[in-house]
């Protein structure tokens, strides 16, 4: 389970698309590997950049993950940023554990616009999201 805080600055807005800092942290809990292998955790922080507004944009994004084992992995996440429910980044590992797995990692955006229609609209936009889901990682052989 990926846990997530993410930060905008400046704050997304509704209607004027726009270059937007992103930084944040989270955690990943529950692990399960495709082995049966249990008992990863793993803290992460997050930093990139979104171009676009609350709805739709495109997104570049980097994960350094340090697991509970003493390794590390960098996934990066590029493409579109939709703040709709289901949407999801997909990034691939580029170093470190699970080196060349694609990673589907949930979009928090989605989740905080869900309980709050309004956020983009405040002023100064949308300066936070966070929200939970399943972050999957997956061997491509």
């Amino acid at each position: 389970m990926s846990t997530s805080t993410l930060n905008f600055n400046p704050g997304l807005n509704i209607a004027q698309p726009q270059a937007v800092s992103i930084t944040g942290t989270g955690s990943l809990t529950g692990c399960l590997s495709q082995a049966g292998a249990s008992g990863l955790t793993a803290n992460y922080t997050l930093s990139g950049t979104v171009n676009g507004t609350c709805l739709l944009g495109t997104i570049t994004l980097t994960q350094e993950i340090t697991w509970n084992n003493g390794q590390s992995s960098t996934v990066t996440f590029s493409g579109p940023s939709v703040g709709v429910v289901g949407n999801v980044l997909v990034g691939t590992v580029q170093s470190g554990l699970f080196q060349g797995n694609l990673v589907a990692l949930p979009n928090v955006l989605a989740t905080t616009l869900l309980a709050n229609p309004t956020a983009c609209a405040a002023p100064g936009g949308l300066k936070q999201a966070q929200g939970t889901g399943a972050e999957v990682f997956t061997s491509i052989l």
